[in-house]
């Protein structure tokens, strides 16, 4: 790697987004770089970053779609014990799939990146403060695959951890 690549990622953290396929069956992983800064370093800071990632959609629009309602914002992000809560706004709960397997795909890509943090082991959903999810488990037996489509190379042994606070 050179200095110019260390540079540029000086400020970024790798993440693991989890979309659906084009078939709606399973949920690929797509690895991305999302910015940091010191402020970041509030762990809800940084899972609000990572969801608004995933809302963003996947790179790889040919074999995998956008999950997220339309217009849903994420307002608030908390954290209890072991499980992180993101309160959505009333478009999240409004724009959400009408079929039974799109909702838990929606559910799924949600808890499952969240999840990544390692000292989380489930998500809970409210949309303007109403529960829409009261639990939602990691559930990696959704998961096609994980690949990387960031533009960015870097070395794993070179690329250090985040420390969250």
């Amino acid at each position: 790697m050179t200095d110019a690549e260390a540079n540029a990622l000086k400020n970024k953290v790798r993440v693991v987004c989890y979309y659906p396929t084009a078939s709606g069956d399973k949920l690929v992983g797509e690895v991305t770089l999302v910015d940091f800064t010191s402020k970041d370093k509030k762990t809800e800071n940084m899972i609000m970053k990572v969801v608004n990632a995933l809302a963003k959609g996947p790179r790889d629009t040919s074999n995998l779609k956008t999950i997220m309602p339309k217009d849903a914002e994420l307002k608030s992000v908390k954290i209890k014990d072991d499980c992180v809560i993101l309160n959505f706004n009333e478009a999240f709960k409004s724009g959400m799939p009408e079929t039974q397997s799109e909702i838990e795909m929606l559910l799924y890509a949600i808890a499952n990146t969240v999840t990544e943090f390692k000292d989380f082991n489930c998500v809970k959903i409210t949309s303007g403060n109403e529960v829409v999810q009261s639990v939602v488990n990691r559930n990696m037996d959704f998961v096609a695959k994980i690949v990387e489509t960031s533009t960015n190379n870097y070395d794993e042994e070179e690329y250090a951890d985040v420390p969250l606070e």
